[in-house]
């Protein structure tokens, strides 16, 4: 089933290039993905009643160019597939012009899995009769790939996980990821477009450790490595890349 859901983007929602800021557009992806799966029932609260959660493990957003101030953004979303413990569901974005006619600005393709709250462990349930009615459609064409670390970097900057980072979950929210990598460089980004980000998620953080933070400059492009100080374990792998 194609959904369909519109935003309009708010002065909060913009940085210092005066367009959506790319964790804002994140979190409007996000919104989508759960508003999307509650309508097919298989949302948060029926998830939740089986100790089960979905969780986000690959995500990939090319933009076009960013929407602005009070743009109306739609945001397109289905599922192309439930295979191996993931489910793969994508997005096409659009602005409204002032002559009210639909412009795609982005796609964007994400990976989740369903996990077990209590084991932590991923749930194979997509056999399930819950899952079998569920229309599913042809994948875009826009990669949801592995990132490999860099052997070298070129910089990095330390992040303790603190109260405005954490999910009822007490783990740190996935958006917040994306600001602690453009906290730790954001040069490239500043007044640049299209844009595209691609996100790994590899192992959650928690309230109090603190992550560092690393980041390898290219030549279009910012490749970042976020691990656990303590161990020096992968969290997040990212790479953002303009022009």
């Amino acid at each position: 089933m194609l959904l369909r859901f519109k935003y309009k983007i708010k002065y909060q929602d913009l940085d210092h290039n005066r367009t959506l800021k790319p964790s804002k557009l994140e979190e409007y992806l996000l919104d989508t993905a759960g508003d999307a799966a509650k309508i097919l029932g298989i949302g948060y609260h029926v998830l939740l009643a089986r100790d089960m959660a979905w969780v986000l493990i690959r995500l990939t957003i090319d933009m076009h160019r960013m929407p602005g101030l009070e743009d109306e953004m739609i945001v397109e979303t289905f599922v192309s597939s439930f295979s191996h413990g993931l489910s793969a569901r994508y997005f096409r974005l659009l602005l409204v012009n002032e002559k009210g006619e639909e412009e795609e600005i982005g796609t964007a393709g994400s990976m989740w899995a369903v996990i077990n709250l209590k084991t932590r462990q991923m749930e194979s349930i997509f056999e399930e009769e819950l899952f079998k009615s569920i229309e599913l459609h042809e994948p875009l064409k826009i990669s949801v790939g592995r990132i490999r670390p860099e052997a070298q970097t070129t910089g990095m900057r330390e992040h303790e996980i603190v109260y405005s980072d954490i999910d009822y979950n007490r783990h740190c929210n996935s958006c917040k990821y994306l600001d602690m990598m453009l906290n730790a460089y954001s040069d490239l980004y500043t007044g640049m477009q299209p844009l595209r980000v691609s996100l790994n998620y590899i192992h959650e953080l928690y309230e109090g450790e603190v992550a560092d933070v690393e980041y390898t400059l290219k030549d279009k492009s910012v490749q970042y490595t976020i691990r656990r100080h303590t161990d020096h374990s992968i969290a997040v792998m990212g790479e953002l890349s303009v022009g």
